[in-house]
């Protein structure tokens, strides 16, 4: 009788381990590092979620202030439900959307690398894996993933749209073209193409630049560019899009042509109308986008580069350039460098520029890098396996460190002391609730963090004063002697009870310095025991 064994369960891959462990490390670094709310526009993106959950405003959410939002909402939708779920001040909650996105596009990025840009005839799970660690390791990834901010998501569905037509595409290139009218795969990239614009507007234009030019680059001509369905897919991209721009326009007509056309379009790229750039910004700023790409993905930018040198090389025997030889793997990768130098040529020629606006390069970059060190020429990491492990980990633990310090913050710790500050007084709120008055703080996150959409300020001081009922005060310390002289003037009976107070940081034009949780009421005759 011949027994059965059991077979022995799959050991996991080194590599594999190596970029998930990577993938910990970047959120756990951001996560658990100190709270970064306040930079790099996040307020205003917060104020859009709150917006949307207190007043309803899906289409064209507001900032505090009251000026209307200048992108598209994708985002917010998407946060909504975890804010609804955790609280306003729930920074995580705020930032999930990216979160998500980074995790998703890191197994997008093993997955290109393992089918994508390996042997169509089997799996190469090393470059996936490589990528993976690659694509983690560079510090605009390693901020985005963490910021409540669209960028992130925008990453996500560019690259799933370059994947997309790059597969189309290449697909034409091996034995058996007919497979590659694949109509499925042209819907998802109209879709994608829809969903960018929807997260962040003209951003989307390199990804159609690139689908027009793919065709005949990939695979010798144009008419290979009927894959990607031209005479219906746009609509599919328009409808998506056009129905966000119709509800804009139902709402707000002028605030469409004036804030979103004349300054965010044609302002951002040319200089002219509302943009306080000139237009010799054009001229002036013209390397900015190169630099920003070599410094932003080090070291692993030389390594990509490299890999382009390889596949546009030409042969000594057949005078072929080299991509040309690797079949649907070099259109694969052809079609990443052409991405990348797309990415690069339509923000050099934009008067603003953005180091954040390459980050949909990354992917594929990391994909050609990885491809050189593993299968390259050279094949550099299989010569010297602890190279990229090890470039990865000192990368990693350098951006960490930087994050920690917080050389960018007004004062180390002021994050943390605004989001301790929201949680406090959020849950005095709730045990207590009342209207919420807040003084002085319009230029951070604060009154977002504890819900109030919309201004505030003296008028809504006053309002909550005249109502009659108790309510919260969040202000500066209040000097007794000039709240008295302004209560008398005005005739109003309040009286303040101090109930906490924020971390005590060095005042800046983010933050006066420190903030004071008071509950107001009427006379004693009035609220007796509502403090």
């Amino acid at each position: 009788m011949v027994g059965v064994g059991l077979a022995a369960p799959a050991r996991p891959r080194p590599d594999a381990v190596l970029a998930i462990l990577a993938l910990v490390v970047l959120l756990g670094a951001r996560i658990l590092g100190p709270s970064d709310a306040w930079d790099q526009t996040q307020p205003t993106t917060i104020a859009y979620t709150t917006d949307i959950l207190v007043n309803g405003h899906w289409v064209l959410p507001s900032e505090r202030s009251g000026r209307l939002a200048t992108k598209p909402p994708l985002y917010n939708w998407l946060a909504v439900p975890a804010v609804a779920m955790a609280g306003h001040s729930s920074e995580f909650a705020h930032k999930l959307p990216s979160v998500v996105a980074l995790v998703l596009c890191f197994g997008l990025v093993v997955r290109l690398g393992r089918r994508l840009v390996s042997d169509p005839l089997r799996d190469d799970p090393a470059v996936g894996w490589l990528a993976g660690l690659i694509f983690l390791s560079g510090y605009t990834i390693f901020k985005l993933g963490y910021l409540a901010r669209p960028d992130m998501l925008l990453v996500l569905w560019m690259v799933l749209g370059w994947a997309a037509a790059t597969r189309l595409c290449a697909d034409q290139v091996g034995p058996d073209p007919a497979t590659s009218r694949r109509r499925w795969l042209a819907l998802g990239f109209w879709l994608c193409t829809g969903l960018a614009a929807l997260t962040k507007g003209p951003a989307v234009l390199p990804l159609l630049i690139y689908a027009a030019i793919a065709p005949r680059l990939l695979v010798g001509r144009w008419s290979a560019g009927r894959v990607l369905e031209w005479s219906w897919g746009p609509l599919v991209a328009l409808l998506v899009f056009g129905s966000w721009v119709w509800g804009v326009w139902r709402i707000a007509p002028e605030h469409l042509v004036q804030e979103l056309w004349a300054h965010e379009i044609v302002g951002r790229i040319t200089g002219f109308g509302d943009s306080p750039r000139e237009p010799i910004a054009l001229l002036t700023t013209a390397p900015n986008m190169v630099l920003y790409y070599l410094s932003r993905f080090e070291p692993w930018c030389v390594f990509s580069i490299l890999g382009m040198y390889c596949l546009w090389r030409r042969s000594a025997a057949t005078g072929q350039r080299w991509w040309r030889q690797l079949g649907r793997q070099g259109a694969a990768l052809h079609g990443a460098a052409i991405f990348i130098v797309v990415m690069l040529a339509a923000y050099t020629l934009v008067t603003g520029k953005r180091a954040d606006y390459l980050a949909p390069a990354y992917p594929p970059s990391a994909l050609l890098a990885a491809w050189w060190l593993l299968r390259g020429p050279w094949r550099t990491g299989i010569r010297f396996p602890w190279m990229a492990p090890v470039c990865a980990g000192v990368v990693l633990t350098g951006l960490t460190i930087h994050n920690s310090l917080e050389l960018s913050a007004p004062d180390r710790g002021f994050g943390d002391a605004v989001a301790d500050f929201a949680r406090e007084t959020t849950r005095h709120v709730r045990a207590r609730p009342a209207p919420v008055v807040l003084l002085n703080a319009d230029y951070t996150h604060l009154g977002s963090f504890l819900g109030i959409a919309g201004p505030s300020g003296p008028p809504a001081l006053r309002l909550a004063a005249a109502a009659g009922g108790p309510f919260w005060l969040v202000t500066p310390r209040v000097d007794e002697a000039r709240f008295e002289r302004w209560r008398r003037e005005r005739g109003i009976d309040i009286e303040l009870a101090e109930v906490c107070h924020s971390r005590s940081v060095p005042p800046t034009r983010f933050w006066p310095g420190e903030m004071v949780l008071y509950r107001a009421v009427k006379g004693t005759d009035f609220f007796t025991g509502s403090r």
